[in-house]
């Protein structure tokens, strides 16, 4: 156990005494060794029932003995006695904190810490905190023989720092990793490592992920007008004369015009659409015709996969890897394409799914794929063409031979090759609508490929609108 100096044990001068203080008291005070006790300051043994609280009892005693000695000392200047003053109530707040996890549990779920190990992890500690003491001393002594007067400690005291910190953190997290219990072990779906690929950097903190929230699409059925109707009125009128629902258990959940006088009409359950669907194609003299709403289906990246696995067996991995999974199959998760990662030794994989299989991807957040766990997220199918500016396809397959530029909204050139590119933007494809409805203008002061456009935000939507998400279960 450490002790404080015996020439500083009495009664503190005041403060006058201590301010006349001579330079060869202060080199003799702080020269004097701290003086530790032969005997270990783990002994006497603690109670194998009791060691974790014995040891650290004896942890809280180190600590306010280093808080003591160095009050009492009189060659540390009031400033540096803080610091390491706080530096001894970090020790004391870290163990207190120790003190307040779970107790470990029986044997039947945990394996038992060795009380070895943690004697080992406190003598360590203790003959840290001596060397330092020590060194600090030492480095005090020769400050004062130099400059007659106490040095700053900034350096050391954050090595005393750095020391504490490194230390209770190795003590705490071996501590814990002797312990699995029933918690940790659901815990781990939601708590995931990343594990760096073939060329990553490793992982420095484990990661907490929080799952999105999937959309949702309610099941439903396109009705048209067998004969021309000049209004929504009309398109909902023929709907009514051909069905009703007074006799069902169920009603329509949404009722919203679509183009050409058509009706896209909603349900709350597939049972219920195809009902409505099979009572209207059956009706007599119906005045409207119906079928399903054809969506197209939801898409996913997972991006991080290691180039080893195969685009071929990486779907086969996904679906066998992941029990979440488990009532999917390759009809419910198709690779479309594959895509560059920023880190060559991995890449990114965009699948088709089925709604089912999409929202129990996105509602995982991270999929394991061999050694790894990596992120998924939905993927939109909206394009636009960065040569004629318009929508649904990509420069690739531009059938347009004009280019357009996104910057100006002049032909020729694109917007890599434009000359006024510090003047202001301008919108080709706003400036298009505003030529055609001239009672609903829009801004052209931008970019036409920007996320301000309002045509570019109106067919994004329009396409998003158009995916099949599923309902919820």
């Amino acid at each position: 156990m450490i002790r404080s100096p015996t020439t500083t044990t009495g009664a503190r001068p005041p403060p006058s005494t201590r301010a006349n203080t001579s330079a060869r008291d202060t080199k003799k005070i702080s020269s004097a060794p701290l003086p530790l006790e032969e005997e270990s300051p783990l002994s006497p043994a603690c109670p194998r029932e009791t060691a974790l609280s014995c040891l650290l009892d004896k942890i809280n005693e180190l600590a306010a003995n280093i808080r003591q000695t160095v009050r009492e000392g009189k060659s540390v200047t009031s400033g540096n006695k803080e610091k390491i003053h706080t530096a001894s109530d970090h020790i004391i707040a870290v163990v207190n904190e120790i003190r307040a996890l779970p107790p470990t549990p029986t044997a039947t779920t945990t394996e038992a810490a060795p009380l070895d190990d943690l004697k080992n992890e406190i003598k360590g500690l203790s003959d840290e905190i001596a060397k330092l003491k020590k060194d600090f001393n030492t480095t005090t002594q020769k400050h004062t023989v130099a400059l007659g007067s106490s040095p700053p400690s900034d350096l050391l005291l954050q090595e005393i720092n750095k020391t504490f910190d490194d230390k209770f953190a190795k003590f705490r997290k071996d501590l814990e990793g002797k312990t699995t219990t029933y918690a940790s072990i659901a815990s781990r779906h939601t708590q995931v490592r990343d594990i760096p690929g073939p060329a990553s950097k490793p992982a420095s903190a484990t990661k907490f992920v929080t799952p999105a929230t999937p959309p949702t699409t309610r099941p439903a059925i396109i009705v048209s007008p067998k004969q021309p109707v000049s209004n929504r009125q009309e398109a909902i009128d023929a709907f009514r004369n051909t069905i009703t629902f007074k006799k069902s258990n169920y009603a329509p959940a949404r009722v919203a015009t679509v183009s050409h006088g058509k009706l896209r009409v909603e349900f709350d359950s597939v049972q219920h659409r195809d009902d409505a669907l099979q009572r209207i194609q059956s009706a007599n003299n119906a005045k409207v015709s119906a079928e399903v709403a054809n969506r197209l289906k939801p898409m996913v990246i997972i991006k991080g996969i290691p180039i080893d696995i195969t685009p071929e067996e990486l779907t086969n991995v996904i679906l066998g890897q992941n029990v979440e999974l488990g009532e999917f199959d390759n009809t419910h998760l198709n690779l479309k394409f594959k895509r560059n990662n920023r880190n060559p030794a991995l890449y990114n994989a965009v699948f088709i799914a089925s709604p089912g299989a999409f929202r129990a991807l996105t509602s995982m957040g991270r999929v394991r794929v061999d050694y790894q766990r990596v992120h998924v997220e939905e993927y939109s199918p909206f394009l636009q063409c960065h040569s004629c500016l318009q929508f649904g396809h990509t420069k690739n397959n531009c059938k347009n031979p004009s280019k357009r530029c996104a910057n100006c909204a002049e032909e020729g050139h694109a917007h890599t090759d434009c000359q006024a590119v510090d003047k202001s933007p301008k919108c080709y494809n706003c400036t298009s609508h505003n030529s055609r409805f001239s009672n609903n203008k829009h801004p052209t002061n931008h970019k036409a490929t920007s996320d301000t456009c309002p045509i570019l935000r109106a067919m994004r939507n329009k396409t998003h609108n158009n995916i099949d998400y599923g309902s919820a279960p």
